[in-house]
């Protein structure tokens, strides 16, 4: 899974410019929402790209938004 992000963020970069990734690509925070639930509840923000796949890999049987 995290070969994908990295070749996704890679597609990203090559989309919008080395210049403006570096703002935004390689200091993500990223927002994790899980895909059944309402009104903000289990929203996690994780900065570092392995903490956000452990979050998602404790609870597989969910559907997650990033």
């Amino acid at each position: 899974m995290l070969t994908k992000v990295k070749e996704v963020l890679q597609q990203l970069c090559e989309l919008i410019g080395e210049k403006q990734f570096g703002l935004t690509g390689s200091q993500n925070a990223w927002i994790l929402k899980p895909g059944g639930k309402s009104r903000g509840r289990g929203i996690e923000v994780h900065a570092d790209m392995n903490d956000l796949l452990k979050s998602i890999m404790i609870s597989r049987d969910s559907i997650w938004v990033v």
